[in-house]
């Protein structure tokens, strides 16, 4: 597992699910807007060893929250943070794609 121990320490700390999720969603998007100079520099790690990591842990913690049924709105915060990081990673925001994420919001 990339996340190692550390992702279901965070999961399973005094941090409610939610916040586990937008932390995971926060450090992604963060990463995401970085350069791979940054990511060396700051982190000591490449931006791809650095994605992988937090969008793998940020999918675990969506999953644990149960992010399709939960009415928590910090859970719905970070599941569009994690979209939004997403789509500019494949460089992909259609409008294909925000119909996708209202109809997701809306089922919340």
């Amino acid at each position: 597992d990339s996340t190692g121990d550390w992702s279901s320490d965070v999961c399973s700390s005094d941090l409610s699910k939610g916040g586990a999720v937008l932390l995971f969603a926060i450090y992604t998007a963060a990463i995401t807007s970085m350069d791979e100079k940054s990511c060396q520099e700051v982190m000591g790690e490449s931006k791809n060893t650095l994605l992988t990591r937090y969008i793998t842990a940020t999918q675990h913690a969506l999953i644990k929250a149960g992010f399709l049924n939960s009415l928590d709105l910090v859970v719905l915060q970070a599941f569009v943070l994690y979209l939004v990081s997403h789509c500019f990673l494949k460089a992909s925001f259609s409008a294909a794609t925000i119909c996708q994420i209202r109809g997701i919001i809306r089922r919340s």
